[in-house]
């Protein structure tokens, strides 16, 4: 439905979200998703460069062989991680600069593997969220629905949950791009299969989170600023 917005998370990931009109939003991508005897439809899409290669930065950067086992446990036992400039392939929307290097704030050389780890997941969270804040003033979103390696990360899909306050679903099929090629081609009949019995997280409070992020935008926002000085 239009209210879902679609997140894949890979090396990268991208988020997508139905427009109401074809109207230029600044700072964030705009595609023409069908254009057809019914009218014609739009997606916004909001970027985020560094998702699993900011992980696959911080596994060779801390000399973490089993990054991918470790984390679901991580993500259980870290409640107060630190917080990561995730500039890791430059910044992408709605920023699109090419600031410093990733960093941790504080810069505390006593930070655990298991913190900085937890850390760059959130960081990917924010950046998705701050995506879906720009996203929300010129559509309505409702739901998400994440796809993608790191989607099957619990702790990851909670947390955009609990930020977002939305319910997130998680889309274990692997061929759904083909699937939808293949509805767009069907001629997107209205009683195409949709995916069922999805696995489902439902948003909880949790402040210290929603501080982080407030906390991660402000710093990001410096970090970055910083960059354009020079």
């Amino acid at each position: 439905t239009h209210d879902c917005a679609l997140i894949n998370l890979g090396s990268g990931a991208f988020v997508l979200a139905a427009q109401a009109s074809g109207d230029d939003v600044p700072a964030l991508l705009r595609s023409l998703s069908v254009s057809d005897a019914r009218g014609a439809e739009w997606l916004l899409e909001g970027t985020v460069n560094g998702a699993g290669s900011a992980l696959q930065w911080l596994a060779e950067q801390e000399g973490i062989d089993d990054l991918a086992t470790r984390l679901p446990d991580w993500l259980e036992q870290v409640t107060e991680p630190p917080l990561f400039m995730n500039t890791v392939g430059g910044l992408g929307s709605p920023w699109w600069r090419q600031p410093g290097p990733p960093v941790f704030r504080p810069q505390d050389t006593c930070q655990s593997s298991a913190e900085r780890a937890v850390a760059v997941v959130e960081s990917i969270v924010f950046l998705l969220q701050y995506n879906l804040d720009c996203m929300s003033r010129h559509t309505a979103i409702g739901r998400l629905r994440v796809s993608g390696g790191l989607s099957r990360l619990d702790g990851l899909s909670q947390k955009l949950a609990n930020l977002s306050k939305l319910p997130v679903e998680r889309c274990e099929d692997t061929e759904a791009s083909a699937r939808g090629v293949a509805w767009l081609a069907a001629g997107r009949p209205a009683d195409w299969l949709a995916p069922k019995d999805l696995p489902r997280f439902t948003p909880r409070p949790d402040r210290p989170l929603q501080n982080r992020y407030q906390h991660f935008v402000d710093l990001l926002q410096q970090y970055s600023a910083e960059f354009d000085d020079n």
